[in-house]
């Protein structure tokens, strides 16, 4: 299943398509490449066409943004055997006014430490840091540095991971 470039309905309505092709015992995989960003150790994904006047998850911008643990959730509740997600999403908080007390990470995404049997995660960046979008001004690839080289390594593993003699096999 691909979704490109979607608002809330439509990522919730994508969630949903999603939900019902999972099956008890499958492995999910749940890629997001996007705006995303940590509020007091909560990981939200921002959908496409946000108004930019929303001042704050505790306002509209909450009812526009996806819980990234409510996508971990879904997956249990669909008794998947293993669920894989991949965040590209390590982004600066968009709601974050300079000057005020309101809530506010330190940019990028929380860890996610606490993760059930079965459920891994992958990040573009490392916990709270914000990911590399492009390799300088002049670069026109509307992906991130993290999607180009994820991408080509999922798309094509056996060039990717070749395996040295000291390699366990697997790997």
């Amino acid at each position: 299943m691909v979704a490109e470039n979607q608002n809330r309905q439509a990522f919730s309505e994508t969630l949903l398509a999603f939900d019902k092709a999972v099956e008890p015992g499958d492995t999910a995989f749940f890629f997001y490449a996007g705006h995303g960003f940590e509020i007091a150790g909560q990981n939200f994904l921002l959908p496409t066409g946000r108004a930019g006047r929303d001042r704050g998850p505790g306002r509209t911008g909450a009812r526009r943004t996806i819980l990234a643990d409510r996508v971990i959730e879904r997956l249990q509740n669909k008794k998947v055997r293993t669920a894989i997600l991949v965040f590209d999403a390590c982004r600066n908080n968009p709601f974050e006014r300079s000057g005020t007390r309101a809530l506010s990470g330190g940019g990028g995404l929380a860890p996610m430490t606490q993760l059930p049997e079965g459920v891994f995660s992958v990040f573009s960046a490392g916990p709270r840091q914000t990911a590399l979008d492009r390799l300088s001004n002049n670069d026109d690839n509307p992906n991130s540095v993290f999607t180009r080289t994820f991408s080509k390594s999922f798309c094509n593993p056996a060039k990717t991971w070749s395996r040295s003699p000291s390699t366990p096999a697997g790997w």
